[in-house]
């Protein structure tokens, strides 16, 4: 196996209160984690890995377990990066539910555009085929799928539900996450995954995600 080119430097940001510094780091082996697979795939080592990264193999797996631990944190981060804005205590109305819609969808429609997301995709694709059972580890295409749209619809559910106490929709959980997927997502992730330049495919996301708002709340409103 080739030698792994090492990721480029990563920006440091300002370290939050009560960060030991563990969890920067960490972080930052994810990001470098995702660079790495973005350029050269999932069939890295940890030596190979830990080299490129600056940090020792054995914090790797102290971190992360194993390999596989690795990759499904690094998915995990990425799709975390979807996150629902915080939301006021008490029954939501139509307007702070439209908004937090808006900031959803501008978040996931830039993370799946991607270099890191459009790399893991693609990876996950072409390991569809090498199907995993009880006595196998997942492949990569079962890691994506279980941590990336299963974890954002389990994420979702929290404010799905005090959206129907509202009585701002009417769908259950899967029904309104599908129909967000749709309205957010349509055909752009794969658009991107064929090898269109997600600037040509996504030049106005924030009225891509206005849109997307304002039409999951007409589609899902409570039946008359």
């Amino acid at each position: 196996m080739s030698a792994i080119a090492a990721p480029k430097p990563l920006r440091r940001r300002g370290r939050p209160p009560g960060d030991t510094g563990r969890e920067t780091r960490r972080a930052a082996v994810l990001e470098g984690t995702l660079a790495v697979m973005a350029r050269e795939g999932d069939g890295f080592s940890m030596t190979a890995l830990a080299r490129a990264l600056g940090v020792s193999k054995e914090t790797l797996y102290r971190w992360f377990g194993d390999r596989e631990g690795l990759i499904v944190a690094a998915v995990r981060w990425q799709a975390a990066k979807v996150a629902l804005p915080d939301l006021p205590e008490g029954p939501l109305d139509a307007a702070t539910l439209e908004a937090a819609l808006e900031n959803l969808a501008r978040r996931w429609i830039t993370t799946v555009t991607g270099p890191a997301s459009i790399a893991l995709n693609r990876l996950a694709i072409g390991a569809a085929g090498r199907r995993s059972d009880g006595h196998a580890p997942p492949t990569l295409g079962g890691i994506v799928l279980e941590n990336g749209p299963r974890a954002i619809a389990a994420r979702l559910a929290p404010l799905f539900a005090r959206a129907r106490e509202a009585g701002l929709i009417g769908l259950d959980d899967a029904r309104a996450f599908s129909l967000l997927f749709g309205l957010v997502i349509a055909d752009t992730q794969i658009r991107v995954l064929l090898g269109e330049a997600a600037g040509q495919t996504l030049s106005d996301p924030d009225s891509r995600a206005r849109a997307a708002a304002r039409a999951f709340l007409v589609l899902a409103a409570p039946a008359a």
